[in-house]
């Protein structure tokens, strides 16, 4: 077979054409929250299953059952394709989509005509080939059960990224406009699907490189969330370095021969994925996908719904935050008392949390103020560990008056350093990995900035926050050795 016309030339990369995406996380999460609570991936996502057809435009538009799931709607070669899940949402652009259940991102992915596009590489354009904007996450049960979420067909304003913990009820996007770059080119609706099992297991092929005139695979044996076990397909004399990913901005994978065993970077596993587990809207066999209205009425969410949680964007997707800043951007501070201010010097061989908050935003009344109270009573009299809440009201029309931001602050029983940063810069908010309100964002001992995103279940925000105190104990006893 002859390769495709676009691989038979040198293909040349366009930056300004390739969409800003932040670089995968050095981590693969594992130890994230168990669901909960369930609610449903849009507020109207049950009467949209139940409807099969609607006025739009004037126009009567007919709809599948349960937005198509399990039904053969096209053909590939003579061979019946069924639909992986429901379609619901119709021509509703920029209705919010929420996390069915707390857990955490596997993939934040824009439309891969973006990509392809700025290689040079020309798709048809009479019809659509992909999902657009899309966000999975994989979940697991109290048992120790897992599942995926799929939210395909989505907006450019996705609000989380890979790696990020989300909390049930949590804004991950909206509902995208019909277009090729950004929901694939379909009619704006929302594609929810719901697999069985996680997004990568122990014993499956993660990767593949030519080696030898071969191909040489490596088999995943063990994984945590620092570094993964690997198993060669034939036998190797040392260690390797492999370039792979965005051309213009790849990631470098070395894997290490420690004894007889090889070891390589967690995140390896972000570019990996259990067979079976193909991330499509129409498949041959509907083997592991479930009916995904019958999933969460199975798992009450509609009789027991959690809370969504309007979260509140400030910037755009970005890398993970950097050293602490030289200087705070900051008016007001709260809850001194005869103490001095934080510095970046104060916090220098300290454990540091850092809240983000704005009243103006829902989420940060509904839940950010409970994890702030809960964290900063997890770390009372803790040397090692301080707690801090930056308060920035952006995007509000009016400046918000400090004495209601006091009267917020003595209501949650917030105790903690408290800034009022009514105009930080972007470059601030950078390097202090916001992405909006309510963030959380984890320093180490040494300013470096360790992990950001929206706020989540707060028992979960410490156990994460002791997990980096515990992995640097680790390293620092390798060292030693």
């Amino acid at each position: 077979m002859s390769p495709p016309a676009f691989a038979q030339k040198q293909i040349k990369i366009d930056p300004s054409k390739l969409p800003p995406e932040p670089r995968l996380p050095k981590r693969y999460v594992l130890d994230y929250p168990p669901v909960s609570r369930f609610c449903q991936p849009i507020r109207t996502a049950f009467v949209d299953a139940a409807t099969t057809e609607r006025i739009v435009g004037g126009r009567r538009i007919h709809q599948h059952p349960n937005g198509g799931y399990g039904m053969a709607l096209m053909q590939v070669q003579g061979v019946d394709m069924f639909h992986t899940g429901s379609d619901i949402g119709w021509f509703r652009v920029n209705e919010p989509v929420f996390a069915i259940a707390d857990g955490v991102v596997r993939m934040s992915t824009h439309p891969a005509r973006k990509t392809l596009g700025a290689m040079g590489v020309k798709l048809p354009t009479n019809r659509p080939i992909d999902f657009g904007n899309m966000v999975v996450i994989e979940h697991r049960t109290n048992d120790n059960e897992y599942f995926v979420s799929l939210y395909a067909h989505l907006g450019d304003d996705r609000m989380v990224k890979t790696g990020d913990i989300v909390t049930a009820g949590q804004q991950i996007g909206t509902i995208g406009r019909k277009s090729y770059i950004v929901n694939g080119g379909y009619d704006p609706h929302l594609h929810f699907a719901i697999h069985e099992g996680r997004m990568v297991d122990r014993g499956i092929d993660v990767l593949g490189v030519p080696f030898q005139g071969e191909v040489l695979t490596f088999k995943l044996v063990d994984m945590q969330e620092r570094r993964v076990q690997l198993q060669p397909s034939k036998e190797l004399g040392g260690s390797m370095k492999l370039g792979f990913g965005d051309p213009m901005n790849p990631n470098f994978l070395d894997i290490t021969k420690e004894g007889d065993r090889f070891y390589a970077p967690s995140w390896l596993l972000y570019q990996s994925r259990n067979p079976g587990m193909a991330m499509a809207g129409y498949v041959p066999q509907m083997i592991g996908w479930k009916n995904p209205t019958q999933f969460l009425l199975d798992n009450r969410a509609d009789r027991d719904p959690a809370p969504y949680m309007f979260c509140s964007p400030m910037r755009p997707l970005h890398t993970p935050p950097g050293p602490h800043p030289e200087t705070w951007e900051v008016e007001e501070w709260l809850n001194l008392g005869d103490a001095d201010a934080p510095t970046k010097e104060s916090l220098q061989g300290k454990y540091t949390v850092v809240f983000t908050i704005q009243l103006d935003c829902q989420a940060s009344l509904s839940h950010g103020f409970q994890a702030i109270k809960e964290v900063q009573d997890a770390y009372v009299g803790a040397d090692n560990f301080q707690v801090l809440v930056f308060h920035i009201p952006r995007g509000s029309r009016t400046p918000t008056n400090v004495n209601k931001l006091k009267e917020a602050v003595s209501a949650a029983g917030v105790t903690v350093p408290v800034a009022h940063m009514p105009k930080p810069s972007n470059e601030f908010l950078a390097s202090m990995g916001v992405l909006g309100t309510p963030s959380v964002t984890f320093f180490d001992t040494k300013g470096q900035g360790r992990y950001a995103s929206y706020v989540f279940r707060p028992d979960w925000i410490v156990r994460r926050l002791n997990s980096v105190r515990d992995e640097d104990i680790e390293l620092a006893m390798e060292t030693a050795q």
